[in-house]
């Protein structure tokens, strides 16, 4: 009820700036809403700044409080960082699942295999991390065959190749 306003702002702002929102990108999509987690998308950091202003004033009518040590505009690396948190934390929160569900850690792994030259060392490091604690094997091959196109990675790679074993079958 009280995030409904918000949907309000968003759609005044849309209409009054669709110029400088991705929503003639992405089919008429601008935020991507969770709970109370907001997320906007624009090319215009200026009117997403406003949005916010807008936003804060808004949840201030309500009686409540926007958490500004969890706001931000982030654009290019930045955000591409804050995507990558929420992806390891859903992760993360699927393992801690019961029953466990490792299928996200095999997304990202599949991910990784997928373009070896691109992968991030934090999300190498995460992803090997994760595989090792949980024992999950699926993925061994697959990584043992782009691991040369990984040299950023090798670290995170030969502890999980270590600790699976497999080492012993590749000693090339």
């Amino acid at each position: 009820m009280y995030l409904d306003r918000l949907s309000h702002v968003l759609e005044v702002y849309s209409k009054e700036n669709i110029d400088k929102f991705l929503s003639r990108v992405f089919s008429g999509s601008l935020a991507v809403r969770w709970m109370d987690d907001l997320w906007v998308f624009g090319d215009d950091s200026g009117v997403l700044r406003l949005l916010q202003v807008d936003f804060q004033a808004v949840v201030r009518d309500a009686g409540l409080e926007l958490n500004l040590g969890k706001t931000d505009v982030l654009s290019d690396d930045d955000l591409w960082l804050a995507a990558r948190e929420v992806e390891h934390s859903a992760v993360d929160a699927a393992i801690g699942m019961n029953p466990r569900d490792v299928e996200p850690l095999e997304r990202m792994l599949d991910q990784l295999i997928e373009n070896p030259e691109r992968s991030d060392r934090t999300s190498i490091r995460f992803a090997m991390t994760r595989m090792r604690r949980q024992g999950v094997k699926s993925r061994l091959e697959r990584l043992v065959e782009v691991a040369p196109r990984m040299p950023h990675g090798a670290d995170h790679l030969a502890r999980a190749l270590r600790d699976f074993g497999l080492w012993r079958s590749h000693d090339d």
